[in-house]
């Protein structure tokens, strides 16, 4: 172990640190994180647990760690958020870096990175890279970022006593608005797509599609309107 691993182990041993197995309380600021299942909580550093996580108030600590269920009646700010499950933040979500491999639902969502493999529901989405990939229907009814790509996963092979083959679902993202710098999109519905650089890919039913300096549609795609801008 280097001198830097040497001084962290260090500080987390100096630092509160709660676990639970079975179910538990731990009591964080003004906040109550219950859980029911396995879980560890490190003051102002990680929470991290299997099974079922109830947060009673508002959350901010540098590392998430979830798998299961996991839900927050206030904010949730941290710096890395790995979710394995579903989770719903009733208020605001501010994370730095977030990868989720479920379903996501918030009222808010502010992030420099996000990965999702499954299904997002939120209002509001800004981030830097965004990169979603569709296994269930999703709302974003505002999405700002630099970067996005949006695609379905790949149809998986299915044996089903006589029903052989590749299986597809169709879902889609569904948004009223979409702004960013550069993206590819994939099975988007949407009002008004603007940007930059924009590639419009099959599945996609866009009313108006407005670019500064290129647009791209690929087969499948349908756009309404199609406008250079600025």
């Amino acid at each position: 172990m280097n001198g830097a691993s040497d001084k962290f182990e260090k500080y987390l041993r100096e630092k509160d640190v709660a676990s639970v197995s079975g179910s538990g309380i731990v009591h964080v600021g003004e906040a109550t994180v219950k859980i029911a299942g396995s879980g560890k909580y490190i003051a102002g550093e990680l929470l991290k647990a299997a099974g079922s996580v109830k947060v009673e108030g508002s959350l901010k600590l540098r590392i998430v760690k979830i798998s299961g269920a996991f839900k927050v009646e206030g904010d949730l700010e941290c710096e890395e958020l790995k979710l394995s499950g579903a989770g719903v933040i009733n208020g605001e979500c501010k994370c730095k870096e977030i990868k989720i491999a479920g379903a996501f639902k918030t009222r808010k969502l502010l992030t420099d990175i996000l990965k999702i493999g499954g299904a997002i529901k939120t209002p509001v989405l800004e981030g830097g890279d965004v990169h979603i990939i569709l296994n269930g229907n999703s709302e974003i009814d505002r999405l700002k970022a630099k970067y996005l790509e949006v695609k379905r996963e790949e149809p998986t092979f299915r044996v089903m006593f006589w029903d052989v083959g590749l299986k597809r679902k169709d879902y889609y993202l569904i948004s009223e608005s979409i702004e960013i710098n550069k993206g590819n999109l994939e099975a988007v519905k949407c009002k008004r797509v603007r940007g930059d650089e924009i590639t419009i890919g099959r599945f996609c039913e866009i009313d108006v599609v407005e670019y500064t300096i290129s647009a791209k549609l690929l087969e499948g795609a349908k756009v309404g309107r199609l406008s250079k801008i600025g």
